[in-house]
């Protein structure tokens, strides 16, 4: 089964990184996403994680904890797990792939540009949730 990854990196001003993806990527073109990607064969999700932030972002990611964790059927009939972790970075992030992403920018949780893939407000609730029940 494939694997996929992707972060919710949240600033010391509560704001979340999202990408602004162009039409080149294969899903959720011309939206906001998380930064993400997928795990090389038999490669451990969180280091999966730690090499796409490093590749699209050129920054290092401390990853926090797991938020959720599904499975999805693609078009294809091939499933996918997908893994959103929260994680926290200390340096100024590159868009290091702006054939893949236009744009960077951090955004408050609660204003949200109307153009944020779906799995990204999902994402976000359940984030929220967790931080609300500590």
């Amino acid at each position: 089964m494939q694997i996929g990854v992707g972060a919710i990196i949240i600033n010391e001003n509560n704001e979340i990184l999202l990408q602004k993806r162009t039409n080149n990527v294969k899903v959720y073109k011309n939206c906001w996403f998380i930064p993400c990607g997928k795990a090389e064969e038999n490669e451990p999700p969180q280091q999966a994680l730690k090499r796409e932030i490093k590749e699209e972002l050129d920054v290092d990611i401390e990853i926090i904890r797991e938020i959720k964790r599904e499975i999805q059927v693609k078009s294809d009939n091939k499933s996918l797990l997908l893994i959103c972790y929260l994680g926290k970075i200390s340096q100024v992030p590159k868009n290091m792939e702006p054939e893949k992403c236009s744009e960077l920018r951090y955004f408050f949780t609660n204003t949200l540009p109307l153009d944020t893939g779906k799995p990204v407000i999902e994402f976000l609730e359940i984030y929220k949730k967790q931080i609300n029940n500590k």
